[in-house]
């Protein structure tokens, strides 16, 4: 086997994006494969490799880190590369020895993804292995018991491009580490014959947070708050119901007087041009910034189109009166300057941040939905409609190789943005939105 330990042993890690939402716990550094390795200057490119390593992974004699340009890969400009030209030997790359979350839970389990491009020139299958431990990392290499689990490529040549593959590892109460290999060979106990390429890219790892093992969890009872009854009788719920009318009544009153009202301000000169007024609410109260030559005041869409679609949900038309809320939502569409999207303010651009590029455009098909009346709507929605379907596209590799661990979408360019916190539940966005 041609694996170089110790200090000099590059690792191609990719930082796997980890997001502040909840929900699965992504353990594997470097998932992306776009950090350069810790170990430099071995990991620069054209020191040991011409390609350089990454971060957080072992790797054999030649396998290396892709070339960055013309290598293919999923995202970003790295993948994995593991190149072998040697019918009596493997190559490889193995991920450091990682820790799992939760020892001690019951009902764990360790969930796969990765995407993987081979061409075998020899023999019939490439591997991957994921080895399992009940001892904690004390290093970069994995200790303890392990246990292992071998996964292959589906048996063609070529696989024509990236293939997403997906498992699932149920894990026992005392698993606490793992490692993945990628092997260019389908026996790496016997003679390791087979030849070829593989890259790999995207590679993650994630266990379910502890609130969500259902029974591997036990309640502690405390006395005190045993013996608090379950419903007080003197409790009253608010009217909320009341409160959202009340809310309503206060935020559209363009005539209202005080500091800092009104609170919403009608527009005379608005930027989409087929409308004579548009207004806005500003995010907060005592907002006093402005923009623009003629000074006009600074208003968010998910203030302004949320305050519409709270009203509607409490039985108010904002369709009605002297001012047709509804129809003036589309001062937030960007289709006129290029980006058919809703967007948060009407001079905002776009990859900057998935939520305020997903978010307004939710709020706005949920008041569409509410007046289909309002057909002046419609050609809005097309064009939001056909820009998430071209992003989600291109996100997924036309349904191939989904990821949107990216912090936004620019949809001017057409490419996913990284850097700073990823946010990759712009998925479910793009999905409700689809």
């Amino acid at each position: 086997m041609k694996m170089f330990l110790g200090v000099t042993a590059a690792a191609v890690i990719a930082l796997a994006g980890r997001s502040s939402s909840a929900g699965p716990i992504e353990l594997l550094e470097n998932g992306d494969i776009e950090t350069i390795s810790r170990f430099l200057p071995h990991g620069t490119p054209g020191v040991d490799h011409p390609n350089g390593y990454a971060d957080y992974w072992h790797h054999s004699q030649s396998a290396a880190w892709s070339n960055g340009t013309t290598d293919p890969v999923t995202s970003g400009i790295h993948s994995l590369y593991i190149p072998d030209t040697n019918a009596a030997g493997l190559e490889e790359m193995r991920s450091f020895a990682t820790d799992i979350s939760g020892v001690g839970a019951t009902g764990r389990v360790l969930d796969l993804n990765w995407n993987w491009n081979w061409d075998i020139t020899s023999g019939s299958k490439f591997s991957a292995f994921v080895r399992i431990s009940n001892s904690p990392t004390s290093s970069l290499d994995l200790g303890g018991t392990i246990t292992d689990h071998v996964f292959f490529t589906d048996g063609s040549a070529n696989s024509g491009g990236f293939q997403n593959f997906m498992a699932s590892i149920p894990l026992s109460a005392t698993d606490a580490s793992f490692d993945i290999i990628f092997q260019s060979t389908e026996d790496a106990g016997g003679a390791q014959t087979e030849t070829g390429t593989m890259f790999v890219d995207d590679i993650s790892a994630s266990t379910p947070e502890l609130w969500q093992l259902e029974g591997s969890l036990n309640q502690l009872p405390i006395d005190r708050v045993d013996r608090m009854p379950n419903r007080v009788a003197s409790y009253q719920m608010r009217d909320w119901k009341d409160v959202a009318q009340k809310f309503d009544n206060l935020v559209f009153d363009v005539n209202a007087t005080g500091q800092y009202l009104p609170l919403t301000r009608i527009d005379p000169t608005p930027e989409y041009p087929l409308l004579q007024e548009s207004f806005g609410i500003a995010a907060y109260v005592g907002e006093t910034r402005t923009w623009g030559e003629n000074g006009e005041p600074v208003f968010e869409s998910l203030s302004t189109l949320g305050a519409v679609l709270g009203g509607s949900l409490v039985g108010i038309d904002k369709s009605s009166g002297p001012h047709n809320w509804v129809s003036m939502t589309r001062e937030f569409s960007g289709d006129m300057r290029g980006l058919p999207l809703i967007l948060n303010g009407p001079f905002d651009g776009s990859g900057g941040s998935a939520w305020y590029e997903t978010f307004p455009s939710i709020l706005f098909y949920s008041i569409a939905d509410r007046y289909p009346n309002e057909t002046e709507l419609a050609p809005v929605l097309n064009v939001v409609d056909d820009s998430f379907y071209d992003a989600v596209n291109v996100l997924t590799a036309g349904g191939i190789a989904p990821n949107f661990n990216h912090k936004a979408f620019n949809f001017q360019t057409q490419q996913p943005v990284d850097g700073g916190v990823h946010e990759p539940d712009m998925g479910l966005g793009m999905a409700w939105l689809q």
